[in-house]
């Protein structure tokens, strides 16, 4: 495994679902990928093997690993079984709580979490978008993701409707952003096979303003990481931008006329920079397109 280190945010640009209840790809997963992954308790569990899922959780966290290390847990009573497993594990990053839309339901569970632990949420529901500002402004929030199929499922859509979803994905990324949160986790796409596709939709919601896609294979996991990892291009221009503007700044200018014509100025510096920042933790998998996660 190659361990390019642990960014600022808490996780990476790629999130594989590893299915808790199944050591052998947790095993894989911890030895052939680096980035973060999510240990599910959720979906990818039946209901009966949950508590073989804690077990096999609290065996797996009680010694460090290189990636970013989260756990998606459950919704209602047993999410609190889920935190209750979890409550003194050293060696996590954050909990994803999945069908997130009661703010004092997820209050009351992220008290019993290390405050070391990072908090996201999966925005799932009809509720979670009406009360998606209460969410986004709890403390310890630092991420949201976007759930759709169960969303689309919920709003009794079809599950690749774009005109109801595009709305609905803006909205979470104005909240990331007016509540300063890290720039959100787009979406599982559950066409596992359709890679190309895939790569489209990474890019897509990439430009609308998520920073990292939610993987339910590997091969998934090594294209989103190609899309949302800036290229050398990218960066360098972004440092151009930067050296610039602080130039023409020292100078006792505002803006400056970029070699493309474009005039740079505070704005599009602030993006420059923010790129720059978060550009220090890239990942690579070196799993076989064969191995598999899970679903979400």
């Amino acid at each position: 495994m190659t361990d390019h280190g642990r960014g600022p945010t808490g996780h990476g640009i790629a999130h594989l679902y590893v299915p808790a209840d199944q050591p052998d790809l947790i095993d894989k997963a911890l030895a052939r990928v680096s980035g973060s992954l999510i240990f599910d308790l959720e979906d990818s569990v039946a209901p009966s093997r949950r508590p073989e899922a804690r077990q096999n959780l609290r065996a797996t966290l009680e010694q460090p690993h290189a990636q970013h290390v989260w756990v998606r847990v459950n919704a209602g009573a047993e999410g609190r079984l889920d935190v209750d497993a979890l409550g003194d594990c050293r060696h996590i990053d954050g909990v994803w709580f999945a069908k997130a839309e009661d703010p004092a339901e997820i209050v009351g569970l992220i008290a019993e979490l290390p405050a070391t632990v990072r908090v996201g949420l999966i925005i799932e529901s009809a509720k979670a978008l009406l009360t998606l500002p209460s969410l986004a402004a709890l403390d310890r929030v630092s991420v949201l993701q976007l759930g759709e199929v169960d969303l689309a499922a919920d709003l009794r859509a079809g599950p690749h409707e774009e005109r109801l979803l595009d709305p609905i994905r803006a909205a979470v990324v104005i909240c990331s952003s007016a509540f300063q949160l890290d720039k959100p986790v787009a979406p599982v796409e559950i066409r596992t096979r359709d890679l190309e596709g895939f790569r489209t939709s990474s890019r897509e919601l990439r430009r609308m303003g998520f920073g990292s896609r939610a993987c339910i294979t590997p091969a998934q996991v090594l294209t989103a990481t190609a899309v949302f990892r800036p290229s050398a291009d990218e960066l360098q221009r972004a440092r151009v931008a930067v050296e610039a503007f602080d130039r023409a700044a020292r100078e006792g200018s505002g803006v400056y006329c970029g070699a493309d014509g474009a005039m740079v100025d505070a704005a599009t510096v602030r993006a420059a920079r923010q790129l720059l920042a978060h550009s220090d933790a890239p990942e690579t998998l070196i799993m076989s397109a064969g191995d598999t996660g899970a679903s979400s």
